[in-house]
């Protein structure tokens, strides 16, 4: 018996009782591609749309949190208890205009088991590279982000 392709409309042969596509929909439904239409739409049926905004490449409380370290806790640390290491007290390295560079900020009490702690000023510190890497075991941050 032949039966009408809910997607476009046009006729087609069903092999079971739940197949209402015809095959070329099948197959543009299975790849995630609007079937062409062969007939006008339906005043019932609409278009399928296709989202077009970008995926983000960083998410929105990364963005939140490197926003927060640069435009406060860099300023706040840096007047409070200037650039050395909190640990060892080491200078961050000097670079070629004879600026120095800058030490990864770190929280005190880490954001996995605080996070109320997230955004309190004083959990923040400066720490340079080595101790970083011995209290957290891993260096969290990429060369650009240290400079």
């Amino acid at each position: 018996m032949d039966y009408e392709c809910s997607g476009c409309g046009t006729i087609f042969k069903r092999f079971n009782t739940i197949q209402r596509l015809c095959g070329d929909c099948s197959r543009a439904k299975a790849s995630r591609k609007p079937p062409k239409l062969r007939t006008p739409l339906k005043r019932s049926q609409k278009p399928l749309r296709r989202s077009t905004k970008p995926i983000a490449k960083v998410g929105k409380v990364k963005k939140k949190d490197d926003i927060f370290r640069d435009k406060v806790v860099r300023p706040y640390l840096e007047k409070n208890y200037g650039i050395a290491c909190a640990n060892c007290g080491a200078m961050p390295p000097l670079l070629d205009s004879g600026e120095y560079s800058r030490h990864a900020i770190d929280h005190i009490q880490g954001k996995g088991p605080h996070p109320e702690l997230r955004f309190v000023i004083t959990n923040f510190q400066f720490l340079c590279v080595p101790c970083h890497e011995a209290k957290t075991g891993t260096v969290q941050w990429s060369s650009k982000a240290g400079a």
